[in-house]
This record gives structure tokens, sequence and C-alpha cells, in this order.
């Protein structure tokens, strides 16, 4: 009947166990052969991805590591864990088959496992991908299916990663509204999780969508917010932002406000290396900001000079700015033939590049400037900007077709986990009741022979440490009995003896006289030797406790005794010094992550001070979950009757300090 209880508790246990393994998706129980094979892809991943070796070799360990796969039988979800990770790298390669042909495998598998995070993030890669190559709806799509698992997940930071691109994504299709508040929406969480540069981008972008809607003053309280948030030495971004508020005080006609701002992109150190078509905007920019505020300057030589630069670079869209920004000049020159040809020129460039926005630009310069042919001009303008808006419209009920689909796609993979589920769920419950009673009864087969064994060496550690405590004890009585002999008994004969001779001295016996001082100090000198011996045990059991288990956890230790007391302390007090330390040496290799670690004893007023110091993590003190470690360490703190002092901080790592009352007179 004692038993009973023992029994459901390890049939539950059994049972949860069986289950964990049976229904966790996001991990599953890997055996010795996949992690061999694990070894092996995770060369060829690392390989695939090293930046250090030339695309073709990081292209072949792609392939290897693929080959690798199809080949090996695997754990499911080491497989899937690979393949999602191969995928990412040939989308880093722009391996655009194997990409592919990786992430539908991707997909496959984590729908068959339920993975829902691996299924998230194939995803967002195919998001990646559709979004670098143009097809700005096909990433909609699977940028919107990724948000929808990770918020399923309740993943707030990637969810907000992914809010972040489909804000990026809906303003390149002007959907400025949704773009807007997903922007909000994940600047919220950035902010919360305390991510300064994501936040600063959130910022960005919202400062560019109001821009693009003409709000140019909301759009520079958010770009000067986004500088509150970003590194003072990342000069790249402060650059970036600093043309675009330039760019703005330029729509405003602001163009002082402008030129401080271009100036000030510009004086960061190494920005035509690090980003050259930056750099030459802003160079660009500013030449024609100073034109337009009469600064006396070579705008247009400027100008022309960076029209090669940008043509050397493949800045098409750069280009086209230039030609408009020469043919507005020429216009103001009254110089009309070339203020056409530039912006003639500029339209045909954004016709062939597809660039609507710039071809809207060109035929509005081209209204301006070619009187003769302004009516023609402005009907092909009005023609492309109805098509844009209807094709703004159409992309707009697109997107909300889209958002209605995803929802209905989550809601269907819910239903199928939760069959899923409930499927291994029955399968496992039926082989726990089958199993239950034999694992039981090899359980606590088990369980009793541990308990025996813990119980045989917790007495032949108790009986040793009393051994111990004797031979201790012996050791010092005889060295005290020595130490007191050869001071008190020996050296005071000797004293008589020399004193006697000083009274009757003459110059034969000086030389006697001077023999039996030495005499007496060589033999004071062994007797405050072996007292020394004999009250420096503890530290030097200290020692040798430090060396014998920091040692070979690599951890660094050193050892100060200034305490010249140790006499007087007796063995209670010095065996729990020891086990305190023990104890709290044990806690610095489980928890700490410390590389260094000093142990100090010393003298204050009448009391032995012991300080135990590590520079590892750390932990907050008034933690309600205290472990056993720091239990044993009060109690044994207590049972002396000192007092204990812990100081520690996350990142700060750890000071114990252990006042112990000592008489020292």
């Amino acid at each position: 009947m004692k038993r009973t209880p023992i029994l459901y508790i390890t049939i539950i246990f059994i049972v949860f166990e069986i289950l964990n393994i049976s229904c966790t998706n996001e991990s599953r129980y890997i055996n010795s052969n996949d992690l061999e094979h694990s070894d092996s892809l995770s060369f060829f991943l690392k390989q695939s991805r090293n930046p250090s070796i030339d695309n073709k070799n990081r292209q072949f360990a792609l392939y290897q590591g693929i080959n690798y796969l199809d080949n090996k039988r695997l754990n499911d979800s080491i497989r899937s864990f690979y393949i999602i990770k191969l995928s990412y790298s040939a989308y880093l390669l722009k391996d655009i088959n194997s990409f592919n042909n990786l992430i539908e495998n991707s997909i496959q598998h984590s729908i068959r496992l339920s993975d829902t995070l691996t299924l998230a993030k194939a995803y967002k890669y195919k998001g990646y991908l559709y979004d670098d190559v143009g097809l700005k709806l096909e990433s909609f799509i699977n940028f919107s299916k990724s948000y929808k698992l990770y918020e399923k997940k309740n993943d707030l930071l990637n969810s907000a990663k992914i809010l972040y691109r489909l804000s990026l994504v809906q303003l390149d299709l002007h959907q400025y509204n949704e773009a807007e508040n997903d922007s909000y929406e994940a600047l919220t969480i950035f902010d919360d999780f305390h991510e300064k540069k994501k936040t600063a981008n959130c910022y960005t972008l919202l400062g560019s969508i109001n821009h693009d809607i003409k709000n140019h003053d909301i759009a520079i309280k958010y770009y000067n917010q986004s500088k509150e948030y970003i590194n003072e030495l990342d000069s790249l971004h402060l650059s970036t932002i600093n043309n675009n508020i330039g760019v703005v005080y330029s729509s405003k006609n602001e163009y002082l406000k402008a030129i401080i701002n271009f100036k000030d992109a510009l004086n960061y150190v190494g920005l035509v290396n690090s980003n050259p078509k930056l750099y030459i905007k802003l160079s660009d920019n500013l030449a024609f900001a100073k034109f337009k505020a009469n600064i006396k300057n070579n705008s247009i030589e400027d100008i022309k000079e960076n029209y090669l630069f940008k043509q050397n670079i493949n800045d098409t869209a750069g280009v086209i700015a230039n030609r408009l920004y020469l043919s507005e000049i020429f216009e103001d020159k009254k110089n009309h033939t070339e203020a056409t040809d530039k912006a003639k020129n500029a339209l045909l460039l954004s016709t062939k590049s597809n660039n609507n926005i710039l071809r809207l630009k060109s035929l509005k310069q081209l209204i301006d400037v070619d009187t003769l042919n302004a009516k023609m001009y402005s009907n092909m303008y009005l023609s492309l900007k109805d098509s844009i808006d209807i094709n703004d419209r159409k992309v707009r009920n697109k997107l909300g077709r889209i958002r209605m689909e995803t929802d209905q796609y989550i809601s269907k993979s819910e239903v199928l986990e939760k069959k899923n589920y409930w499927l291994i769920f029955a399968v496992a419950t039926l082989f726990v009741l089958i199993g239950a009673i034999y694992l039981y009864s090899k359980q606590r087969i088990i369980l009793d022979r541990i308990l025996k064994e813990n119980e045989l060496n917790e007495k032949i550690q108790n009986l040793l440490a009393k051994e111990k405590i004797n031979i201790n004890k012996a050791r010092k009585s005889v060295n005290d009995n020595i130490s007191k002999e050869l001071h008190d008994n020996i050296l005071s004969k000797i004293f008589g003896v020399r004193y006697n001779l000083e009274l009757y001295s003459n110059d034969k016996s000086i030389k006697y006289i001077n023999t039996l001082k030495e005499i007496e100090l060589e033999i004071r000198d062994i007797s405050h030797e072996m007292k020394k011996r004999i009250d420096s045990d503890i530290s030097k059991a200290t020692k040798t406790l430090l060396d014998e288990m920091l040692s070979s956890y690599r951890i660094n230790s050193n050892h100060y005794d200034d305490f010249e007391y140790w006499n007087i302390v007796n063995d209670k007090i010095k065996i729990n010094i020891y086990r305190i330390i023990q104890e709290s040496l044990m806690n610095i290799i489980k928890h700490a992550k410390s590389r260094n670690v000093v142990v100090k004893y010393y003298s204050s007023e009448n009391n032995l001070i012991l300080e135990i110091i590590d520079d590892g993590i750390g932990f907050v003190t008034d933690s309600k979950n205290k472990g056993i470690g720091l239990i044993n360490i009060k109690e044994r703190a207590k049972e002396i009757d000192a007092l204990l002092e812990i100081i520690s901080s996350p990142n700060n790592g750890t000071k114990i300090f252990l006042k112990i009352p000592i008489n020292v007179n």
C-alpha cells in the first residue's frame, strides 16, 4: 500500500514524457546517427554561407549539402531544420532553382510536421526573394502568411520584422494607409523590445510614406525621430536620413535648409566608398539646391560630372533624376533647347526602365519646357496618371483579397494541426497504457538502487569527514605540543644559560653568548613556523579545493590569506567555511559562466572575513527562486553565527561576503 502513490506519480510522469516526445512539433527526438549526419551537413551549410570563399565554391558546398540531404535517412525534424537552412543559403547565392525546390520541400515538411515556426520562416524567405526580383504582390502574399503564423505563435519580435517588410512592399505599391498602419504596429513592438536600429528604420519608413503623400512637416518630424535612435557611429544611416530631410525641404522650396542637411550628409567619412549611389545622389541634390537658392557655384558642371559617375555605376534612376535637374536649370537660364533635350532623355530612360514615377516627372517637366508639344505631353501625363491610379485601386483590392485568403489558409492549417494533435495523442495514450506497468517496474528498481547508493555514499562521506577532522585534531595537537615545548621550555632554558653567562662575560665568552642568541632566534623561528603551518591548514585546503574544482573548467583562481589568528578558530568554523566555499564553487561552475574566481581571508576588528568573488553573469538577488546551493550556504553561515551578504546583479558577477565573529584577544 505504501508504494501506491509512487506508482501513480510514476505513471503520470511517463505519460507526460511520452506525450512530450510524440506531440511536440518544435523539438523532436534526435538519435546518435542524426547527430553524425548533422555534423556533416553543418559543414556544408557553413561553407555555403562563408563570405571569405568565392561564389563558385559556396555553390558547390550548397549542392553537396542538398545531395547529402537527399541520400541520407534523417529524422524528420532534422531534415526540416536543414532544408530551411539550405534554402536561405540558396537565396543568398541567388540560386533561384535550388531555392524554389528547397523552399517548397520545406513548406511540405513543415505542414506535415505541423512545424509552425519553420513554415513561417519558409514563407518569409519566399517573400524576400519575390521582393528582390520586383514581384511585389507575390512578396506580399508570402510575407502575409509568414506574419499570420508568427502572430499565431505569439512571436512578437518576428511578427514586427515581417510587418516592417510588409510596409515596405505596400509603400512600393502606393498603398500608403496600410503601409503606415503596419509601420506603427511594428514600431510599437520594436520600441518595447528596445530594438533601437529597427525602431529607427520604422520612423524612417513613416517619414518616406508621409513625404510621398506630401505631408512634408510630418515627414521631417519622423526623420528627426529616427535620428534619435541611430548610433552616432552609424554614419551611412545618418547620411541617408539627412539626405531624406534635405529632399523634403527642397520639395517645400526651403533650399537653404536643404543645403544644410545635404552638407551634413556628405560630411561622413568614407561615404563615397561605402555607398557610391548615395554619395553621388547627395552631390546632385546639393548642386541643384545651391542653384535654386541663387548661390553662385558651378551647378551645371557638377551635375554633368555626376551624370558620368552615375552612368559608370549603372544608376539608371540617378541618371534620370540628373537629367531632370539639368533640364530645370537650363529652363531657368532660358536655354529651352537644352532643357527640352534633357527632359526628353529622362522620359526615354524612365520609359525603358518602366519607372512610372520618374516618367510622370519627366512628362511634367516636358509640359513646362516644350511649349510647342505641351498638349501632347499633358495628354500623355493624364493618361499615365489615370493608369497608375486604376492600377493602385486594383492592387488595393487584390491586397484585400490576399489578406482574406491568408486568414482562411491559417484557419485551415489550424484545423489540420488539431486533427494531427488528437491523432498523435490517441496513439500515444494507447502506447502508454500498454507499456506503463513494465516501465513502472523497471523505473522502481532503478530508483531503489539509486536511493541505496546515495544512502551508502552519504554514510561513507560522513565517516571520511569525521576521520579527517580527527586526523587534523591529532596533527594540530602534536604540532602544538612541539611548538610549545620549543618555545616555553627549551628556549627559556637557553635564555637562562645565556643570561648567567652575560653576568660573568669576558672577551672569550662573548662569542658563545652570541651563538646562544642565534640558537634562540632559530628556535623561535621554528616554533613560529610550526604554529603558522598549524594555522594555515584551512588556507592550504582552500587552495587545493580551488585547483581541483576549477582547473578542469578553465576558470582562473586566486587565493589570498591575510588572516593571522587561525590558531584560535575552532574546527567547526573551519569545516563550515570549507563547505561554504565548496558550495559557492559548485554554483559558479554550474551557473555563473565566469572566467576568474578570487577567495580572500582577512581580519576586521574581532572578525574573520571571507570573500568569494567571481566575474560571471550574476543574478537578481531578491529573486524568490532560491537554489539549493544558496540555501545551504545560508544555513552553514547561521550555524557559525556569521553575517552573510550576497551581492550580485545581472552581468556584474557575484560577491559572497561572510563576517565570522572571532575573539582575537
